[in-house]
Parts: structure tokens; C-alpha cells; sequence
């Protein structure tokens, strides 16, 4: 972390109102984007509308590791992080996407949004991550709480269209959680403005192809 970066976490230390003005900021811009991707899928397809907002992220990254001086990752990073943008960017997005046109904006966040359930299951299996009681009840409240979701259009509304959605949806949400763990396993070393910079990077490649 270099001296600009140190200044502008102490002033953020130094200063909750800006944290609590993030946080709020984010929650509102990020909630309100599932209403305008969904709106976007009648001007544009999902590959398309996936490839074009992550080239505008992926920009704005680098804008971003210019202004704070991060050189390039080393090559020998660089196919971890081609996977990384597969699974958390070319998969998630395509299918979130795709999933969008048959199930409502907010029903698709809270799916999606499932992905520490899974990424915390798949770290018990693939990281020998060891549970505490207080995760196995939240991972065992929020096992319920999907299932209540998907149990609903599964043997009551019997939707087709909805349900395979939902499905895309939520295998959306456990490739975002393996990209967690292949980020444990093969990332650490890097930056996260680096990380989050090239994955997108190579995801909205990916998304062109």
C-alpha cells in the first residue's frame, strides 16, 4: 500500500460518516442496478449488454490502478486470474442475465446473493474450512430461505420459464462462490484492485468471444 492509499484509509478511519455514506451509496446504486439491467435486456442481448458493462468497469479499473501507481501482475498470475474472470464474470453475469428475462428483479438479487452459502460449502470441501456453530445456522437459515423461494415456483406457480431462471440464477451464484475459492487458493498474493481490474478485464473478453 503506498502512501496515497495510507492517507485515504486514515481519513476514512478518522471519519465514519464516509463509511456509512459508502455503504448507503452502494446499497441504493447496486439495488436499483437489477431494475435497469433487467430494463436493458429490451434494447440489447445479454451477451452483449454483459461484454459492454464490464469493458466500462474494467476501464475504469485501470483508470484506477493509473492513479494509484499498481504495475501489472506478474505472468505467472495471469491465468488465474483468465479463470477467475471466467468464473466470476463471463458465467455470472451471462447467466444472471439470461436469467433475468424470466424472473423479477428482486427475486434475481436475493438468488444471486446466495453465493456465501455456497462459497462457504465449497471452502468446507475443497479448503477443509471448519465450520463454527454460528455459521452452520446462518448456512442453515439461508439453505431454508432458498428453498422457500425456489420450493414456491417449483410445486405451487409450476413455471417453467421462472424456474429455469431461478436455476441459471443460482448456478450464477455457486460459480461466483468457486471464484472465491480459486482466489484463496491461487490469488492472494495480488492485490484486489489488481485482481478485480484484470478478471473483469479478461471477462469481458471472454463475453465477446
Amino acid at each position: 500500500m503506498d502512501d496515497r492509499q495510507k492517507r485515504m484509509m486514515n481519513y476514512i478511519k478518522q471519519n465514519k460518516w464516509v463509511v456509512i455514506l459508502l455503504i448507503l451509496s452502494i446499497t441504493i446504486i447496486w439495488g436499483y442496478a437489477w431494475t435497469l439491467m433487467k430494463e436493458a435486456l429490451h434494447y440489447m442481448g445479454p451477451f452483449t449488454f454483459s461484454a459492454f458493462r464490464f469493458v466500462v468497469g474494467a476501464v475504469t479499473m485501470f483508470g484506477i490502478l493509473l492513479f494509484y501507481k499498481v504495475g501489472m501482475p506478474e505472468r505467472k498470475y495471469w491465468k488465474h486470474l483468465f479463470i477467475v474472470g471466467l468464473l466470476q464474470t463471463a458465467i455470472v453475469f451471462l447467466l444472471v442475465m439470461y436469467g433475468l428475462k424470466f424472473v423479477e428483479a428482486g427475486k434475481s438479487s436475493i438468488l444471486l446473493y446466495s453465493m456465501p452459502i455456497w462459497s462457504s460449502l465449497l471452502a468446507v470441501f475443497i479448503l477443509k474450512d471448519r465450520l463454527i456453530k454460528p455459521q452452520i445456522v446462518g448456512l442453515t437459515v439461508g439453505l431454508i430461505g432458498l428453498l422457500t423461494i425456489l420450493g414456491w415456483d417449483l410445486w405451487l406457480a409450476q413455471n417453467a420459464a421462472t424456474i429455469f431462471g431461478e436455476m441459471l440464477i443460482v448456478i450464477a451464484a455457486i460459480s461466483w462462490g468457486l471464484s472465491n475459492i480459486y482466489y484463496r487458493l491461487f490469488l492472494k498474493g495480488l492485490s484486489q484492485l489488481q485482481v478485480n481490474g484484470y478478471q473483469m478485464a479478461f471477462g469481458a473478453w471472454q463475453l465477446r468471444l
